[in-house]
This record gives structure tokens, C-alpha cells and sequence, in this order.
């Protein structure tokens, strides 16, 4: 426990949050993209929005993996599991393969995704929808009769970002606007395929902030109640299993500590925000195990939560 008597508080050492997305700066004139397309040196994920993940998943398979939307006739499952990125639920399904190839709307990609952009805000189902890859229509038409049906309205928030594929391109771009006069983000993608060449909407996904903030607090919460129980079973296997991997020092140990002393603990002093958590655990002695949970900062790759810090105090 730190000198002060005080634990420490919800944030990661440094006293920030850790930033997902990237910032967005202007974006040329309104409504137009008004620069040369960014080439991202990270991938995809570079500068995608919050709440776009199974978009990204999609276009990361979709137009990375071999085979996969480039009728590959011997790519497998295993193709797509090895490009890292599996389809999210809720997003399109790894198992979408062409049936025929989507005609090019146009061969630049920012006018594809202004007209595009242009069609959904003034309600032209059709015309947004003629410039939809073949492979992704069905799941993009229920985006864009959700959009028009709330009257959504949105603008370019972002650079265009641009990322090499097996046969071709795909583009990125941060959106904001408006959905039943709420403000909303989103994501749109094109990809550009060199044979046969086309070049088409890949991707539309819209998020609403408020209703992301609430299920992201949500899992922090369903997280700690599940530790919770654990210390109160005291299911020593169910605990380390819920420490990251490289949890900070002493944390484990704080942890196994804890369940050593045995009895009930009660929960208090919960924090949970859309980036991380804290709640100290207290029993009938005052002891105190204090934890602070957030996604695993050493395995990017890893699903789910984890206990990254844990301090204990000794009640008198």
C-alpha cells in the first residue's frame, strides 16, 4: 500500500488512460476528403474508431488472408484464423466467399466513398447500395436502411487511411455524424481489387458512443463480481486465471494472499470506466485486496479482461 494510506487510483502508472483510435484531424472542406490517401505503416488497425473491430476483422481476412473474397478456391478456415483476426459477433461471417464480382463504381477510391457517403445522407438506398462489394451487400444494406431510416447524417472525421492486400487495396475512414439527431461515429472501408479489377464499398459501421460506453462499463463490472466470487470460494485456479500475463509485481502474490486469509469479502468503492476497473475487496478484519483490471497491455491478442495490479492491506 503506497505511503499515503491511499490505494492507488483507477488510471494506469502516468495518470492517463491508455488512448484507443488515433486523433482526427480536419479533414479537408466539409463533405470532400481534400488529400492524397495516408499509407498506414501499421495496418488496418492504425487509426480505426472504437466500436469498428468487426469491420476491421472483416477487412483484415477478407482482404488479406489468401483466398479469402479473391475466390481462392483452395483457402480454408485456417487461412483466415491465421491473419489474426477472426470475425466478431455481430460482423460479417468468415464463411462470405464471392459469388461475382461487384463492377468498379469508380477508380478513385475517395469518390467512391463521398458518393457513397453522399447517397446515404440524402436517403438513395440504391445508388449507396450500386456501389457495394457483391460479397458484403447484405450486410451493408441493413446499415444503410438503419442510417437512412433514423436520418443520419455523416462526414469524413479522419485521414484516409490505405493498406496493401493480396490483390489490390483497402481504405479507411473515421466517420461522425448523427443517427435520431444523437451523435454517432463510424467507419467506412472500399476495396480495390486489381483482378478482376473493381473498386467498391468493403465496409459500413456506425457506433453510438453512449451505448458503447455503457457495455464497455458493463464488462468491467461482470469482471469484478466474477473475481469476486472466486475469492469468496476461494478458487485459487479460477483467480490465476484471470491475471494477465505479465501482471505488475506483487500482484499475484496479493492475490493468493488474499484467498489465504479466508472468510466473506464484500465489494466497495467500485471504478469502472470503457478503458479499465478498481474495486477493493474488504472482510470481516478489514484486511483489503484492491484490484485493477483492464485489457492485457503484454498480449494484444488476448480475448477478455485481466487483474493487471493488486495490493493488499492488513486491517488492525
Amino acid at each position: 500500500m503506497p505511503p499515503s494510506g491511499q490505494f492507488p487510483s483507477g488510471t494506469p502508472h502516468g495518470g492517463q488512460h491508455p488512448q484507443y483510435g488515433h486523433p482526427q484531424p480536419p479533414f479537408g472542406q466539409p463533405g470532400g476528403f481534400g488529400q492524397t490517401p495516408k499509407k498506414s505503416k501499421t495496418g488496418l488497425v492504425v487509426g480505426v474508431g472504437v466500436g469498428a473491430l468487426a469491420l476491421v476483422a472483416f477487412l483484415v481476412t477478407g482482404l488479406v488472408a489468401p483466398g479469402f473474397l479473391l475466390g481462392d478456391d483452395e483457402a480454408t478456415s485456417d487461412d483466415a484464423a491465421a491473419a489474426g483476426a477472426p470475425p466478431q459477433p455481430g460482423g460479417p461471417s468468415s464463411a462470405m466467399v464471392p459469388t461475382q464480382a461487384a463492377p468498379a463504381s469508380d477508380t478513385d477510391p475517395t469518390s467512391v466513398l463521398t458518393n457513397f457517403l453522399e447517397a446515404v445522407n440524402t436517403g438513395d438506398s440504391t445508388t449507396a447500395m450500386g456501389m457495394v462489394c457483391e460479397e458484403v451487400r447484405s450486410d451493408i444494406q441493413a446499415t444503410v436502411d438503419t442510417v437512412i431510416a433514423s436520418s443520419g447524417q455523416f462526414s469524413p472525421a479522419g485521414e484516409l487511411l490505405e493498406q496493401p492486400t493480396q490483390d489490390g487495396t483497402a481504405y479507411l475512414l473515421d466517420l461522425e455524424g448523427t443517427s435520431n439527431n444523437k451523435p454517432v461515429t463510424g467507419l467506412l472501408a472500399a476495396a480495390q481489387f486489381n483482378d478482376p479489377p473493381r473498386l467498391c464499398v468493403a465496409g459500413f459501421s456506425i457506433l453510438d458512443p453512449e451505448a458503447w460506453e455503457q457495455e464497455a462499463k458493463a464488462e468491467k463490472t461482470q469482471f469484478l463480481e466474477k473475481f469476486h466470487d472466486a475469492l469468496n470460494s476461494g478458487d485459487s485456479n479460477t483467480l490465476t486465471g484471470m491475471m494477465c500475463s505479465q501482471p505488475d509485481e506483487g500482484a499475484a502474490e496479493a492475490v493468493q494472499e488474499a484467498v489465504s486469509l479466508g472468510g466473506e469479502f464484500r465489494m466497495e468503492n467500485t471504478e469502472v470506466d470503457a478503458i479499465s476497473g478498481n474495486t477493493e475487496f474488504v472482510n470481516s478484519n478489514d484486511d483489503t485486496l484492491w484490484i485493477f483490471v483492464q485489457r492485457d497491455p503484454a498480449d494484444p491478442d488476448a480475448e477478455g479482461l485481466c487483474v493487471l495490479r493488486a495490493q493488499i492491506d492488513y486491517g488492525d
